[in-house]
């Protein structure tokens, strides 16, 4: 995984979809970001900074705007088991019991690296229904998984 360097101007410290996040002012993309706080490497102390006259509700404002940007819907199917647990991870409002006794989850993601692992995070349980394009890309992506283990 590539790491990159980056100053923050911290703003909070957020739950959401089973991590914790940095809510910060990113001087590097001149905008408020969430950086999960598991990828963050070699933590430094920076410069004091004067806090930004801004509410919660703007930065979160920002921030879904920033990812609808680079966003993509995407349908997830996922299997009865994990019905309970779905929360944790998107809002009810995502979230459609199917007379199957199925889930199916509908919602915009960052199109980014993270989102393939995100998915493959819940195991067989889950399936992308659409786009066709990220299934064709999470199929190539589990075969060079597999690539070390072809003997």
């Amino acid at each position: 995984m590539e790491y990159f360097e980056r100053t923050i101007e911290p703003f909070q410290i957020t739950f959401s979809a089973g991590q914790w996040y940095l809510v910060g002012f990113c001087k590097e993309r001149n905008d408020y970001r969430r950086f999960e706080l598991v990828r963050i490497k070699n933590l430094k102390m920076g410069e004091n900074f004067e806090k930004k006259d801004i509410s919660n509700e703007e930065i979160q404002e920002i921030i879904r705007n920033s990812y609808l940007t680079r966003g993509i819907t995407v349908t997830l199917k996922f299997a009865h088991k994990m019905g309970e647990q779905l929360t944790e991870y998107f809002k009810k409002e995502k979230i459609t019991k199917t007379h199957n006794n199925q889930y199916i989850v509908v919602d915009q993601f960052p199109y980014e690296e993270g989102l393939l692992k995100f998915i493959l995070s819940f195991g067989k349980e889950c399936e992308i229904l659409e786009p066709c394009y990220l299934r064709n890309e999470l199929q190539k992506y589990i075969k060079t998984l597999l690539l070390p283990y072809n003997d």
